[in-house]
């Protein structure tokens, strides 16, 4: 599968891979990191309640100390703020369990402004008249709303605490999640880049192994040569498959070029014995053995007139005939000398 991928594509991989990882890990940073940031939000929201919780109870205290519907509207107002921030909360969270809490919270809270508007009408009522003792009913009313506040400030610990165990298990994830990311990056980078570093050592071998083999033809050391390795599509594959097109035609060369040499001392053994009507046929491939063999064939030309001219001028002297001369233009050294030699005899016996 590599091999078919370009090796400009491969080292593409490691920066694609860290751009890649570094994406990701900022999406899951951004991810968890707005859960902690919302749940830091709910768990400052809830403690805020508990505040508002603590100011609504304070209010009471003071409204049993003066019972008036100044100081009784002052504790319908702290808790209706109560209610506020904790709708304006419950439409911000995720979790179900804390939705749920909301509801009971805001259950309890109204729950607690109920009995306290029953007592707080015959509380006013025994103020103004200047009565200090309770009724039955507004002492049971005064003991729901203790037990009502305590359950509801329990609820508040609760989603508070909720809170808190939200914020630390989203900020445990996140670590963990980025630790898994970077461990298995690089086990990926890992892998890739002993697979990489394999393929090219492979391919540099084979490669070496290829050319080690085309040397050894060259230079005569062996009959063969294979072609180089050549799998995929990438560069180490393009260059093989350029150095085996060009072996071929080497070889192909080389053989015309052996067949040509073969031939030439073919020719030359036949000369060595007298035979000189021979030419070399076979076509070299090398363009100074196609010159070495068309200079051979116009020796043994020359050779072969010279030689035949003078066989002409001696078969003449058997039928007593001295004045035919072999001629001796173009021709020097050796053959020359011959052939003058030849024609001073015809001088001499003419």
């Amino acid at each position: 599968m590599l091999n078919n991928i370009s090796t400009r594509k491969k080292l593409m991989f490691f920066p694609t891979l860290f751009i890649i990882n570094i994406i990701i890990a900022g999406i899951i940073f951004s991810h968890f990191n707005g859960k902690v940031n919302h749940d830091v939000k709910v768990q400052i929201n809830t403690e805020e309640f508990i505040q508002d919780l603590l100011k609504g109870r304070i209010s009471v205290y003071q409204f049993l100390r003066i019972s008036n519907e100044q100081r009784a509207q002052k504790v319908r107002d702290d808790f209706n703020n109560l209610d506020e921030n904790v709708k304006d909360l419950r439409s911000k969270l995720l979790d179900q369990n804390n939705i749920n809490l909301t509801n009971e919270i805001l259950k309890l809270s109204s729950e607690y402004i109920e009995d306290f508007n029953n007592f707080s009408k015959e509380k006013i009522q025994s103020y103004k008249s200047g009565l200090t003792s309770e009724s039955k009913e507004a002492t049971r009313l005064v003991l729901a709303m203790r037990e009502t506040a305590t359950v509801l400030e329990k609820k508040l610990h609760e989603i508070n605490k909720k809170a808190i165990e939200l914020k630390e298990e989203a900020s445990n994830t996140l670590t963990t999640v980025l630790l898994i990311l970077a461990i298995i990056s690089s086990i990926i980078f890992i892998l890739f880049s002993i697979a990489l570093s394999s393929l090219i050592v492979n391919t540099l071998n084979h490669f070496k192994d290829g050319l080690l083999s085309f040397f050894s033809f060259l230079n005569r050391e062996s009959k063969d040569v294979k072609p180089l390795e050549a799998k995929g599509r990438d560069e180490f594959a393009q260059m093989a498959n350029l150095v085996n097109e060009n072996i071929i035609k080497i070889n192909e060369g080389l053989k015309k070029d052996n067949e040509a040499v073969e031939d030439a001392l073919k020719i030359v053994e036949k000369a060595k014995l007298g035979y000189l009507d021979v030419q070399l046929t076979t076509q070299a491939n090398n363009p100074q053995l196609l010159q070495l063999s068309e200079a051979l064939n116009s020796m043994l030309r020359n050779i072969k007139r010279n030689t035949d001219s003078i066989s002409t001028v001696l078969k003449e002297f058997s039928n007593y005939k001295f004045t035919s001369k072999v001629d001796s233009s173009g021709v020097e050294g050796d053959m020359k000398e011959f052939i003058e030699n030849v024609n001073f005899l015809t001088d001499e016996i003419s």
